[in-house]
């Protein structure tokens, strides 16, 4: 996949799921949701993967926040 740039269809499949902001909210309005995307086993298997082999040369500023 990093020499010829090609990504399978499984790799970019995942589900959303939404989640309550709060507890006592009207169920019944999409902005009172947030929603977070489960990813397939094959994106975190594929992660894993890159992570572990060029974890020296993904370096991020200390100004970086997550």
């Amino acid at each position: 996949m990093t020499v010829h740039g090609i990504v399978f269809d499984d790799l970019l499949v995942s589900s959303i799921i939404p989640i309550p902001k709060a507890k006592n909210i009207n169920c019944t309005e999409s902005t009172y949701y947030r929603g977070i995307a489960l990813s397939s086993i094959f994106g975190k298997i594929l992660d894993r993967i890159i992570l572990s082999r060029y974890a020296d040369k993904l370096i991020t500023s200390q100004y970086q926040f997550g």
